[in-house]
């Protein structure tokens, strides 16, 4: 009776992972995700979330709208103050323990990846998070395990390589980049170009000095 039992078990988890089918996750028309199966979606004060659970495994998504989650305690012109609040945010409500964060760059997009140890529902559990700012919004995908997690994981990288930009949000970041670099070439080429004047006037000033001073 217990073999039955144990085969029927085996039986039941082989076809309920069979009968999920990867899902691709719209992310407010920014970008996409792909999810082992349909992930459950709320809606909270500009925030929109995406999880699902399989295997013991909670696969989230979310988007947050900076304009309406408290924008005067947020200065998006530091995006370094926005990542350390985010991780903060998504750490001490959940007594997480952070064992590191590092800044990433994925297919030209910049953002922040960090790992932490949390409590959820009574149980411990270890999570690998990138974030990513784009002007007044966060995007945010994770993995959290009952395991602990490297960022060689199988399930990260399956599920976090499934992750890119819609091709206009794409080419809207290419088109910024590409201006931002065009911007910072005029001001490098402005700046030495008013040191070689400063220079070269100095010169000038100096050596009429010395003429007038000979005679």
């Amino acid at each position: 009776m217990k073999k039955i039992l144990i085969s029927v078990f085996i039986l039941f988890n082989s076809i309920t992972a069979y009968c999920q089918h990867p899902y691709i996750q719209d992310l407010q028309s920014e970008a996409q995700i792909i999810f082992p199966d349909t992930p459950k979606i709320e809606f909270d004060d500009g925030a929109t979330y995406y999880n699902f659970t399989g295997n013991s495994r909670i696969y989230f998504a979310q988007v947050i709208d900076l304009n309406k989650i408290n924008p005067n305690s947020i200065n998006s012109n530091i995006p370094d103050d926005i990542y350390n609040q985010f991780i903060s945010s998504a750490i001490n409500p959940l007594k997480g323990v952070l064992f590191y964060h590092e800044k990433i760059e994925i297919n030209g997009i910049k953002g922040v990846a960090f790992n932490y140890k949390c409590r959820l529902k009574g149980n411990n559990y270890y999570a690998y998070q990138q974030v990513f700012h784009f002007k007044q919004a966060l995007m945010s995908y994770s993995l959290l395990s009952p395991d602990s997690l490297s960022i060689e994981d199988k399930n990260i990288k399956s599920f976090f390589g499934t992750f890119k930009l819609t091709p206009v949000k794409a080419a809207q970041i290419k088109e910024n980049s590409s201006m931002m670099a065009g911007i910072y070439m005029t001001a490098a080429f402005l700046f030495w170009s008013s040191i070689i004047f400063y220079v070269v006037r100095r010169n000038r000033k100096k050596k009429k000095y010395d003429w007038n001073s000979e005679q």
